[in-house]
């Protein structure tokens, strides 16, 4: 399918659209129907680009806003609802689809021949969905059609031709009529009776036949689906056969070899009473297996049914029964859920802890337990004014069940409810039975910010996963309200119709929000638009207690009506719900890992389930725990129940049928058309709102199956082209099942060099975020090389990689240092592209290349930590990209790419803390922590670009998580000796929008790397993390004599979450286009 994304401008919330030039053509073509559908359909994304600004200068970007446009109706025209919105005529047949639009029955057939997604809201419609004939607007056009016609009629004809005035006039002239006249009147009253009579009895066995012949159709199809069913079972049945015999097979050849290689292979007879040959015990144990999981299965036979089926539903609409039973993939899906079901057999306690230290009872209610980032502590709170944290591996390691808290806060109030930071350890917020909303470091019990906006209890409090400083608070008052920890009041407010219960950050992203509320609904809003929500989820019976996010398009819900709800945030209908607990009052808590779901129940259990089935799959029962004033309690009068619980966790419109060469066309919205350089934000604000609308238009057509997309210009073809491709990038080259990628031209030729131009770049910042994004056992430093060769030989550059005894030969010391603790050979890389005049001073283009950084002897702490060291060759990958892109576009330049590639492991050759070894320039640098190891590589690297003696040399490195501490992914840090150098480079960050931000390189930092006891330089500040980006810069300064030198540190723009919109969430590739744009500028300066 082919897609067209066009563009829109609109000045303000209300004013009329203004389409880009390419639009007018198309709608021009259309004979006006574009600008007409726009009109009618009335929501139309405009992405506008508006920053938040804290009184510590950090940033906040929002990017989409939503505008309605009203639609005209004038006297004399049909209202829109009785016009078809894919041929805009009266409706012939109105049927109506499941999200509530009418269309002619021809139109909404052959379009949904086209696509499953209604032509008016996108809605997915499922091919089970029927499409339902709308009988009371067919009356009310059948109306307005029978008006026109009796105005015809009555400015046409005569008055005496009408039935009202015959009959008048017959009964008035009765008496005059002769028999004769009787008997012609009776006889052509008679004919006239048979006629209608027949055509009554014709219409009669038109209804009947065509009730038949569709009951039969409905049969046929029943018919059909079970035959396909049948196949597909019969299909999936032999393939598990056939693994099983397999692996009956192995585990016989496997017995028999246990048997000939046994000392005692000659009998049979176990040696001892207590001992068993290996074949019988391997049979116990598997029968005993197969038994217990053959009870659940059975257990949850319904539930499987239906989960085979939805897993399965796509193979079943196969027409082919060759292919029907293809797709591998779905058997596997649903083999994982059938594995997921009988795993696991019960649950246990692994430990008991006392929250309250009264032994003469009251009230402990435990109302909130949550693990923080890494997963290492956990805290609970509740009633008893206190917030307790523990460690875990502590906690489930004692040997005594007697646990002690590592820290313990008392609040001024009951908590309801506690949230970890999920980026800054030991950040804890609370929320209290005041309305208050506090913010703790769990580890010194500080109270860092207390919020007091509530006016009534607040229930509920969550941090924001991607935008690390944003809470979000839920309250009696009817009242989500959102907090930054830097900020002293709140930031915005949600107004809800009843209290609300609960509030959840989508974990994916900075702007989605879930709240459920007392009026037993799920709210789902976007921060970006605040006045409607996203969607609304009805189905609960009585309050929703709890939400909570399963992952990024999943959520689960919670309510005293005794059931779990689960929803996709695209659809409205509730996907599953789960009973088999007891929740009718109070709070029982809700936990997800992203599969199993736990909640506890009013009769002291607790339950766990799985999201692809109804009924629990586990439950336990706790025992009652009495205090000594209890002690004659019975159990059946305990009050106690299962308070929390929780795992331990590691716009745009599309239109359709405008145009028969498009099926689908998006048009986004660009802003106002006025947008341009912003001093404030540092960055051309209309090049960004056009990658952005661009990038949202790409993913919308996308999303719908499209295969070919033709791009507007939007008025800027370079930043059209750039949004286009950087969205469309997608990392499944290591996958089984990949996609078809998507072909995306310029619709038209207005600006083609230019969309040329932003294809290049795009392209080569995609050749950046795939380099990074390859895994460390696969892109080894010989391996980098050889994809570096393949990349940028044919385009003329010449690529060189020297070798380990290259390297001794140059006297890298320091380089060779790092390598020397991993098996994989160090390369150094040399890029040469000679497109200047020759004898030009080349621009120096260094990178780090550590293909995987575990920190070596000092290794990374936590491991989660090393999960991005794959992309710790961050800047080779960027100075590969940067290089594609100039000799792609055959700037005029001499560049020389200097790259040494190696890993960072620990072993017993690895460097050693406190070894001292001599870099390039003769300098000894004494090795203080081995995970500073990239400013050891630079720094050979660097001694090696001064033999070229450059115009300048600029270096990229993730060196410093300082960097990321100090500017996040908003800008690239940038640390130099040469401000007319700075000011090109600031400049080229604002028209690609990929800024940079000047960091100071002050002799203050120059003497904790020098002021050093064994050698000339340390290669960490002896301050320790204070200054730590900027010490690192001091250092490698050392390693440089160019006048014109710039240190890129990319730690912090090296991955996104969501805060860029035409970016998936990944590996980066930044800065390339700024560095492109960079070198671009120079050539003509």
């Amino acid at each position: 399918m082919k897609g067209l994304v066009l563009g829109a401008y609109s000045e303000n919330e209300g004013a009329a659209l203004e389409l880009t030039p390419s639009a007018k053509d198309f709608d021009a073509k259309s004979e006006g129907k574009l600008l007409q559908m726009l009109q009618m359909t009335i929501p139309i994304w405009t992405v506008t680009l508006t920053m938040a600004n804290s009184k510590e200068g950090g940033k906040e970007v929002s990017v989409t806003q939503e505008m309605e446009l009203e639609s005209p109706v004038t006297s004399g025209v049909m209202e829109p609802d009785t016009l078809c919105p894919v041929c805009f005529e009266l409706l012939e047949e109105p049927h109506i689809t499941q999200c509530g639009h009418s269309f002619c029955l021809k139109c909404i057939t052959k379009s949904l021949e086209m696509s499953n997604r209604c032509p008016k809201c996108s809605f997915v419609l499922n091919a089970t969905d029927p499409i339902i004939p709308n009988f009371a607007l067919n009356d009310i056009i059948a109306k307005h059609r029978l008006k026109n016609c009796m105005k015809a009629f009555e400015s046409g004809m005569s008055q005496g031709t009408d039935p009202e005035i015959l009959k008048k006039l017959i009964t008035k002239e009765s008496e005059n009529l002769a028999l004769q006249d009787v008997n012609w009147m009776l006889s052509l009253f008679e004919h006239r009776k048979r006629v209608l009579e027949l055509e009554s009895r014709i219409t009669e066995y038109q209804c009947l036949d065509e009730f038949l012949t569709l009951l039969l159709q409905q049969k046929h199809e029943v018919m059909s689906s079970l035959q396909r069913e049948i196949q597909l079972i019969e299909a999936d049945r032999k393939k598990v056969q056939q693994r099983l015999e397999k692996a009956q097979l192995k585990e016989q050849q496997s017995v028999r070899f246990e048997q000939l290689s046994s000392p005692s292979s000659c009998s049979l007879v176990p040696s001892s009473p207590n001992e068993e040959t290996f074949s019988s015990s391997s049979s116990s144990v598997t029968t005993q297996t197969l038994a217990t999981r053959r009870k659940r299965l059975y257990t949850h036979y319904n539930d499987l049914v239906d989960c085979y089926f939805t897993v399965r539903a796509k193979n079943l609409k196969v027409s082919s029964p060759r292919h029907i039973c293809d797709d591998e993939e779905a058997l596997a899906e649903f083999s994982e859920s059938l594995l997921r079901l009988t795993r696991f057999s019960g649950l246990k306690p692994l430990a008991t802890l006392n929250y309250s230290s009264d032994m003469f009872g009251g009230s402990s209610i435990v109302s909130s337990i949550e693990f923080d980032k890494d997963a290492e502590f956990f805290a609970i709170a509740g009633v008893r004014k206190r917030i307790k944290v523990f460690e875990y591996l502590t906690v489930v390691r004692d040997v005594v069940d007697i646990h002690y808290p590592c820290n313990e806060m008392e609040c001024s109030s009951k908590i309801s409810c506690i949230s970890w930071s999920s980026y800054y350890k030991g950040l804890l917020a609370s929320s209290d039975y005041e309305g208050n909303v506090v913010v703790w470091d769990a580890f010194t019990g500080q109270k860092l910010n207390i919020f007091q906006e509530h006016e009534k209890r607040c229930w509920s409090v969550d941090f924001n996963h991607v935008d690390t400083k944003l809470i979000a608070s839920g309250s009696d008052d009817s009242r989500v309200k959102l907090w930054a920890t830097n900020l002293e009041h709140s930031v915005s407010t949600i107004e809800a119709k009843a209290n609300v219960c609960s509030v959840k950050f989508n974990p994916d992203s900075r702007y989605h929000v879930a709240f459920g509320s007392a009026d037993h609904c799920v709210h789902y809003y976007d921060l970006r638009n605040l006045k409607m929500p996203l969607n609304l989820f009805r189905g609960h019976k009585k309050a929703v207690s709890y939400v909570k996010f399963l992952n990024a398009e999943e959520l689960v819900s919670a309510s005293t009506d005794s059931q779990l709800r689960l929803w996709s945030v695209g659809r409205a209908q509730s996907v599953r719900s789960f009973v088999g607990h007891l929740n009718e009052k109070n709070f029982v808590g809700l936990s997800s890992d992203g599969s199993y779901i736990a909640c506890g129940s009013e009769n002291n259990s607790l339950y766990v389930y799985y999201k692809g089935l109804s009924q629990n799959l586990l439950s336990y029962k706790f025992d009652t725990v009495k205090s000594i004033l209890e002690k004659d309690r019975k159990e059946d009068d305990s009050s106690e129940f299962v308070s929390c619980s929780k795992f331990k966790k590691g716009k745009v419109r599309v239109l359709w049928n405008l145009d028969s060469a498009f099926p689908a066309i998006a048009v986004v919205g660009l802003g106002s058309k006025t947008q341009a350089y912003c001093d404030h934000e540092e960055r051309d604000e209309k090049k960004e709102a056009i990658r952005a609308a661009v990038a949202a238009g790409i993913r919308s057509l996308r999303d719908i199956g499209a295969k070919e997309i033709l791009v507007d210009s939007c008025g800027d073809a370079d930043a059209a082209a750039e949004g286009a491709w950087l969205s469309a990038f997608l990392f499944d080259e290591l996958k089984s099942d990949k996609k078809d990628p998507v072909q995306i031209k310029l619709h038209g030729t207005e600006g083609a060099d230019f969309w040329n131009r932003g294809e290049v770049k795009a392209k080569a910042q995609n050749v950046a975020r795939r380099l990074t994004e390859l895994p460390a056992n696969i892109l080894t430093p010989t391996k980098f090389a050889e994809e570096a060769e393949s990349i940028l030989k044919p385009l003329g550059v010449e690529v060189e990689a020297h070798d380990k005894a290259w390297a001794e030969s140059m006297k890298m010391g320091s380089f060779l240092s790092v390598a020397k603790g991993s098996e994989q050979p160090p390369v150094f890389l040399e890029l040469t592209y000679n497109g200047g005049k020759a004898g030009d001073k080349p621009i120096a283009l260094v990178g780090k290349g550590i293909t995987f950084d575990s920190g070596g002897i000092s290794l990374k702490v936590p491991s989660s930590m090393m999960d991005e060291m794959r992309a710790d060759m961050g800047g080779a990958a960027c100075v590969v990209g940067i290089i594609n892109a100039v000799a792609s576009l055959k700037i005029p330049v001499n560049i020389k790419g200097l790259v040494p590639l190696c890993e960072n492991m620990p072993s017993g050759s690895a460097n050693k803390v406190m070894d001292v070894v001599y870099a390039m320039n003769g300098k000894s640098i004494q090795i203080a922590n081995t995970d500073a190891e990239g400013r050891l590589i630079l720094a050979d690297a660097l001694c090696y670009a001064d033999k070229f003696s450059p115009k300048v040399v600029v270096d990229m490195a993730t060196l410093t998580g300082a960097m990321m501490v100090a500017l996040g992914s908003s800008a690239t840090g940038v640390f130099t000796n040469s401000t007319p150098m700075w000011e090109v480079l600031h400049k080229a960050g604002g028209i690609t929008g990929d800024r940079v931000w000047r960091m100071p390189l002050w002799e203050h930092f120059k003497k904790p790397v020098t002021d050093n006891q064994l050698a000339d330089l340390c290669n960490i500040g002896k301050d320790g993390r204070m200054g730590g980006s900027c010490t690192a810069a001091a250092f490698l300064k050392e390693f440089t004599t160019s006048p014109n030198w710039m240190h890129l540190d990319i730690a912090g723009v090296m991955s996104c979450q969501e805060e860029i919109p035409y970016m998936s969430k990944g590996f980066t590739g930044r800065p390339v286009r700024t560095l492109v744009e960079f070198c671009q500028m120079l050539a003509h300066k």
